[in-house]
């Protein structure tokens, strides 16, 4: 879906009319939710030297369980799935947007 522009702007003003919202403000707020979920996912895989395996990174970020999708949604190619996934764990974000 991602790659298909059609589907993808037909997504975002579906996401952007449930949540009051305009395309644009949604386009921004998941490219940062996105980019936050990756430099989070990027500190638990990064391990400093001497670091023993039991002081591996937690993260704090009270949304990263929440969008754990997204990494398998990087690693793979989208499916309809993920915009649903999308979808509900927005629903737990009204008060980010």
């Amino acid at each position: 879906m991602y790659r298909d522009r059609v589907k993808k702007q037909k997504a975002l003003k579906f996401i952007a009319e449930k949540f009051d919202a305009t395309e644009a403000e949604i386009q921004r707020k998941l490219h940062n939710l996105r980019t936050q979920e990756n430099q989070e996912w990027n500190k638990m895989k990064k391990r400093k030297s001497g670091q023993g395996t039991n002081d591996t990174y937690n993260s704090s970020w009270e949304y990263f369980e929440s969008l754990k999708f997204l990494v398998d949604q990087n690693m793979t190619s989208g499916t309809e799935d993920n915009l649903l996934n999308l979808v509900h764990s927005l629903t737990a974000f009204r008060d980010y947007l």
